[in-house]
C-alpha cells in the first residue's frame, strides 16, 4: 500500500512545536522496528489491526483532541518495518491500553510496552509528544522519565509556554534531576516556590526548596552552590510561616490562613503583622533566631512572654508544671548553646514568678512546687550543683527585691534548695569519693547565703525552722567534703 505525503501537514497552528520555519520538510512519521518473528504471537494481529485502520481513514481527516493528523503511509518491509502516524499508535495504545486492563489480557500490556519503546527508539519528534501525551493522560510519568528519548525537555518546555499547567514544571525538574542536571533542578525550584503568580500552597513551597537544597548540593556548578544558604535561610523563613498557620488555623481565622497559605512571606511582614498581634512569642524567638537578630533586652523580653504566658494559660498546677517543663526543654533542644537560650534568666524568673508574684495584670499565679525544679533541670541538662549556683546568685543579689522584701518569696527559694539540696546528698551517696568531695565543697558555697538568712533573728519563724533543716544538710556535705 502506497499513499502520497503531500497532504500531511494542513494547519502549522496544530502543532504545538515552533518549527514553522522547517514545516514543509518536517517528517511526522515515525518508525517502529518490531520484528513479526517476535516471541509474542499476538504482535503480528496487532500491525494487520493498525494497518487496516490506517488505510480506511481520510488522508487529511484530523483527530478533534490532538488537532494533528491522523494518517501517514504504513509499509511493510520483509516483515519486519512498519511505518506508523503518531495519531494511530496513539489510538492503538489506547486499545492495548484497554485489552491489557480486561479480565483477559493476554498480551496487550507487552505489546503496548514495545509500541512505546519503539516510538521513543525513532527520531520523530512529533511522534514522541503524540505518545508523551498519552503516557501523561495515564499516569504514567515514570515511563516518560526513565526514557533516554533525546525531546523530553523540548516537549515539557513547549507545554509549560502554551501554559498547560504546574504538572509540567513538574516534570520538568524531575527530568533534570533524573537525567543529573542538578544546577537546572535547582534553579527551577527555586523559581516555583519563589512565583508569587501561583496558586500554590505554603507546604509545596516548603518541598520545592527542599528539594531545590538537594539538588543544589549534588551540583558541581559552584554558583549554584555557593546559594546553598540562601537557600536554607528561605525555607526557614517558610517553616516560620508553616508554624504561623498552623498556630493560627481556625474558622475565625480563615481570610488570615488563606494568606498565609501562599507566598512566602518576608520576616519583617510574619512579625508585624501576625507574630505581634497574636502574641506568638515562642514563634518571636524562632524568627529572631532565623533573622541573626540579637538584642538582649528583645531576648530577654520574649522570654519573660513565653514564661508569663505558661502560668497564665495553665488550668492547675500539674498542668502548669508539664508545660513549662515541656516548652523550656523543648526550647533547649532548639537554641541550646546559642545567646537565646539565656539560662541564666530563665532559671531566674522562673524563680521569681513562680514564688507567686503578682503578674502585670495583678491577677494571682499558681505556684510552682519545689519538686519542678529537679525536672527542669534534668530537660535542660543544668547539674544541681548548677542550680544552685544560679539560685544562690540570684538571692545574693536579690533579684526584683522580691527576695529582700517579701518573706513569702524567702521561704519560697529556701524550700527549693532545700530540695535540690537534698537530692545532691542522695546522689553523693553513691558517687566516688574524689566526685563527692569536689561536688560538696561547692554546693556548701551555694547553700551558705540561705543558712545565713534564715538564722537571721528577723527571720520569720517558718524561715528559721527551715533553717535548721538546711544546717543538718550543711553537716552532710561537710562529711563529704572531708
Amino acid at each position: 500500500m502506497s499513499l502520497s505525503r503531500q497532504a500531511l501537514f494542513v494547519d502549522a497552528d496544530s502543532i504545538p512545536f515552533t518549527l514553522h520555519s522547517s514545516f514543509e520538510g518536517l517528517n511526522i512519521v515515525v518508525l517502529l522496528s518490531i520484528s513479526i518473528n517476535t516471541r509474542n504471537k499476538h504482535f503480528p494481529q496487532v500491525l494487520n489491526r493498525i494497518e487496516a485502520r490506517a488505510a480506511s481513514r481520510p488522508i487529511e481527516h484530523f483527530d478533534s483532541f490532538s488537532r494533528e493528523p491522523v494518517l501517514c503511509e504504513v509499509a511493510g518491509v520483509n516483515g519486519s518495518i512498519v511505518l506508523l502516524e503518531c495519531i494511530v499508535i496513539t489510538d492503538e495504545l489506547e486499545k492495548l491500553e484497554e485489552e491489557a486492563t480486561s479480565e483477559v489480557p493476554r498480551d496487550s500490556a507487552v505489546n503496548r510496552d514495545l509500541m512505546i519503546n519503539a516510538v521513543i527508539n525513532s527520531e520523530d519528534q512529533l511522534a514522541h509528544a503524540a505518545v508523551f501525551r498519552w503516557l501523561l493522560t495515564k499516569k504514567k510519568t515514570n515511563v516518560i522519565l526513565q526514557s533516554k528519548s533525546p525531546f523530553i525537555e523540548f516537549f515539557l518546555v513547549q507545554e509549560i509556554n502554551a501554559g498547560r499547567g504546574q504538572k509540567y514544571f513538574d516534570l520538568l525538574w524531575r527530568f533534570y534531576e533524573k537525567s543529573g542536571n542538578y544546577d537546572k533542578a535547582a534553579r527551577l525550584l527555586s523559581k516555583l516556590a519563589e512565583n508569587d503568580n501561583w496558586k500554590m500552597g505554603l507546604s509545596q513551597r516548603c518541598a520545592y526548596l527542599s528539594h531545590a537544597i538537594l539538588c543544589a548540593q549534588s551540583c558541581k556548578d559552584a554558583s549554584i552552590t555557593a546559594n546553598i544558604d540562601e537557600l536554607r535561610d528561605r525555607l526557614d523563613v517558610a517553616n516560620i510561616q508553616m508554624r504561623i498557620k498552623d498556630t493560627l488555623d481556625s474558622p475565625r481565622n480563615e481570610n488570615i490562613v488563606k494568606k498565609l497559605d501562599g507566598p512566602i512571606l518576608s520576616l519583617q511582614e510574619l512579625l508585624i503583622q501576625f507574630v505581634v498581634p497574636f502574641k506568638l512569642y515562642k514563634i518571636k524567638l524562632a524568627l529572631l533566631h532565623c533573622a541573626n537578630m540579637y538584642v538582649e533586652e528583645h531576648i530577654f523580653e520574649t522570654w519573660e512572654n513565653i514564661i508569663q504566658d505558661e502560668f497564665l494559660t495553665a488550668r492547675d498546677e500539674g498542668t502548669l508544671c508539664e508545660q513549662l517543663a515541656n516548652t523550656i526543654g523543648e526550647l533547649f533542644q532548639i537554641y541550646r548553646d546559642t545567646k537565646y537560650f539565656p539560662l541564666e534568666f530563665i532559671i531566674q524568673r522562673t524563680l521569681e514568678i513562680g514564688s507567686g508574684g503578682i503578674s502585670d495584670t495583678q491577677t494571682q499565679r499558681l505556684i510552682l512546687p519545689p519538686s519542678f525544679y529537679p525536672v527542669v533541670c534534668k530537660r535542660v541538662e543544668l547539674s544541681i550543683c548548677d542550680f544552685l549556683k544560679i539560685t544562690s546568685n540570684e538571692f545574693r543579689v536579690g533579684g526584683d527585691a522580691w527576695w529582700l522584701n517579701n518573706s513569702g518569696g524567702q521561704v519560697y527559694i529556701t524550700k527549693v534548695v532545700i530540695r535540690m539540696t537534698r537530692n545532691v546528698v542522695k546522689e553523693l551517696e553513691s558517687q566516688p569519693t574524689a566526685i563527692r568531695r569536689t561536688t560538696a565543697r561547692e554546693c556548701l558555697t551555694h547553700i551558705l547565703p540561705f543558712i545565713r538568712r534564715a538564722c537571721d533573728v528577723s527571720a520569720s519563724l517558718h524561715l528559721q525552722t527551715m533553717g535548721n533543716e538546711l544546717t543538718a544538710l550543711q553537716n552532710r556535705l561537710s562529711e563529704f567534703s572531708n
